[in-house]
């Protein structure tokens, strides 16, 4: 299936293109990369994540699109839980989390959980694979307890892109990338991802995060000269709470 089939009025097209885009672009593979500066932004991306989260240990944590399970690795709060509509992804997230995290397949733009359910809620790497982002926001904010905090990470698409197209134009895409993705990547798929809907960067989310939240904390990984993801921590704003 391709994005040439119209999915975005078809949940089961949808979900089953997602399914099919989670096998191929694995996440496991930017996470043990052959390539020790990948492994070290990923890891590095987790790290500040689980900082700006700073859950108590009594805190009820969602990752909303979970994934392979690694943004919640490492926490050690008793009630984790996380939801993908990827089976593929769910299966390697409950072979890392084992029995710590309840794991749950649902759409982040219709999450099964009454409002007013979580004291944290994760979302890395995923407003860019849905459908409808405003949908996806509001949903986190619904579940959102008030006092509550979110953490969501973007990648910085337009910069990557540009490595990419570099890399490639030298013929070193597979030395940098690894094997194991450049295997299934043709020229198309190294100039843009086509597994992500949507491209943002920290501005052109910001008009979308302020409908519903405050901005707390914004910081560029590895590094502001060289921003290839962003992490944002927020709060849910007055307005919001006023509804």
């Amino acid at each position: 299936m391709s994005l040439q089939r119209d999915i975005s009025n078809d949940p089961v097209s949808f979900r089953d293109w997602n399914e099919e885009m989670s096998k191929r672009y694995d996440p496991d593979c930017f996470y043990n990369n052959i390539n020790p500066f990948i492994r070290w932004v990923e890891k590095q991306r987790i790290n500040w994540l689980h900082r700006f989260l700073a859950p108590k240990e009594t805190d009820k944590i969602l990752d909303v699109g979970c994934g392979a399970g690694n943004s919640l690795n490492g926490l050690t709060n008793k009630y984790l839980y996380g939801v993908d509509i990827s089976l593929y992804l769910l299966g390697k997230a409950r072979n890392l989390l084992q029995e710590r995290v309840v794991l749950v397949r649902a759409d982040a733009q219709d999450l099964p959980y009454p409002n007013r359910s979580f004291d944290r809620v994760i979302s890395s790497e995923v407003i860019e694979h849905v459908i409808n982002p405003s949908a996806f926001l509001s949903e986190i904010a619904r579940v959102l307890k008030p006092e509550g905090v979110a953490v969501l990470t973007i990648p910085n698409e337009i910069l990557i892109i540009r490595l990419r197209k570099i890399l490639s134009s030298l013929d070193l895409f597979n030395i940098f990338i690894g094997d194991i993705n450049a295997r299934k990547h043709n020229k198309r798929q190294i100039y843009s991802c086509e597994w992500h809907l949507n491209y943002f960067n920290s501005y052109i989310i910001r008009p979308m995060l302020i409908r519903h939240f405050s901005i707390q904390k914004v910081k560029a990984i590895p590094s502001a000269l060289f921003p290839l993801h962003w992490i944002i921590k927020v709060v849910l704003n007055k307005n919001y709470l006023s509804f």
